[in-house]
Parts: structure tokens; sequence; C-alpha cells
């Protein structure tokens, strides 16, 4: 039986089931969390049969959210597709336009708009998953540490499931490019061996005298008729 067949994750990731790392089965080409075994690990911490429930039916809503993304987009891991490291956009894995019907951008934006640094929420109209862009991974880490799992209010009390993506992934999922901002330039190139960012390499200030410089260069010649064909 495939569904027999179990193996440890490597996933590290502290925001799926606290510290715990889960255990995983094989489904067809998708790996998921074995909710037999995560309720089994509620019985060691002597949980009353209602929060049992309530914990196995967390679990299989989380594993139906992973395995319908993965399907959507056609990749077998998640491993591919969410990041081990905090990164300044997050991706809302059970909300989405398909999943919740009409969700609106500003639904989405009015979950994330009371933390600092959050630029845009986006909303694909046949995707079952969104996204929340940050202007820094640190301001994205306190909205995940905060949102990830609980219940939702905006959302009916629906807990959140929420994942780290790249820019490039981000990229690639939404068809359109991250926002120019110095951090976001400088997570892509980490991505790719001998590009460095070196951010702020000047001043606005010595911008501003390199500007003046190259126009007093130009009237300088206009003046002297050095501009003329």
């Amino acid at each position: 039986d495939p569904q027999g067949r179990k193996r440890q994750s490597t996933s590290n990731r502290s925001h799926m089931f606290g510290n715990e790392v889960p255990v995983l089965l094989e489904f067809g080409d998708l790996d998921i969390i074995d909710v037999s075994d995560a309720e089994e690990s509620t019985n060691s911490e002597k949980l009353t049969r209602r929060e049992r429930i309530e914990q196995f039916r967390m679990c299989k809503r989380r594993n139906e959210a992973y395995a319908t993304m993965l399907r959507v987009e056609g990749i077998a891991s998640a491993a591919e597709l969410f990041s081990q490291q905090p990164s300044r956009t997050i991706c809302i894995v059970n909300i989405g336009y398909s999943a919740e019907g009409l969700l609106t951008v500003q639904l989405l934006e009015s979950v994330f708009r009371r933390f600092d640094g959050f630029e845009r929420a986006v909303v694909d109209v046949v995707k079952p998953y969104s996204f929340a862009v940050f202007r820094g991974t640190s301001e994205a880490q306190i909205a995940l540490t905060e949102l990830h799992d609980k219940p939702c209010p905006e959302f009916k009390n629906k807990s959140l499931i929420l994942e780290y993506v790249t820019p490039s992934i981000f990229s690639q999922l939404t068809k359109e490019s991250m926002p120019g901002s110095t951090e976001s330039i400088a997570e892509t190139l980490d991505e790719s061996r001998g590009l460095y960012c070196i951010a702020d390499f000047i001043s606005e200030q010595e911008e501003q005298d390199i500007l003046a410089h190259i126009r007093e260069d130009e009237e300088r010649e206009i003046s002297t008729g050095g501009g003329s064909d």
C-alpha cells in the first residue's frame, strides 16, 4: 500500500507543527503529512478526544491545501516551491480566489495591513493560493509568526497556512517580477553565483552632485557651441 510507506521529512522549518519534523507519506507523486501519525503524536500529549479530532482535521486540511497547490502547478514536492529561509514574500497556501470564491485583494490586504512593511497582496483569479509581499524579510517574519496556523477572523476563523517563497518562485507562479527594492534585488542576485548586490553604492546627495555636474557640463557645451552639429 503506497500510503503505508513512510519516511522522515528533511524539512526543518519550525513553523510547521512547532519544532517537530513532520512524518510524510508518499501519495502518488506528492509528499504530504501523515495525519494518522499526527493524531498519534497528540495522544502522547494527553489531549481530549475532541482536541485530538480537531487536530486530525487540521492536519487533513493542511494536507489537502498543499496537495492542491502542488497539483495545480504540476510540481511533485513542496521543497521545489517553498523556501527554507525567510523571504519578503509569503504564500498563503490555503487562501485564494478559486479556493475561497470571490476573494478580493482588499480582503486579503485587510489581514496583513496591520503589519509594518506590508506592501501589497497578490491574488490570481484561477489559483487556490495567494501572496503577501513585504518591504523586507524581517517584517515578513513577524507576520508569518503571528498568523501561521492560527484562526483568521477575516476568513471565518479559518487557520492560515503560510510559507516563504523566493523572488524567482514568486515570479514563476505569478508571471510578474518583484518590485525593484534593494532587498529584493539582493535576494535575486544571491541566487546566482558570482553576482553580488552592493546596497547604497552612493548616497542620495552624491547622486544629486553627479547629476548637477552633468547638467553643468551640458550647459557649458551648449553655450560654447560644442553641442551643435
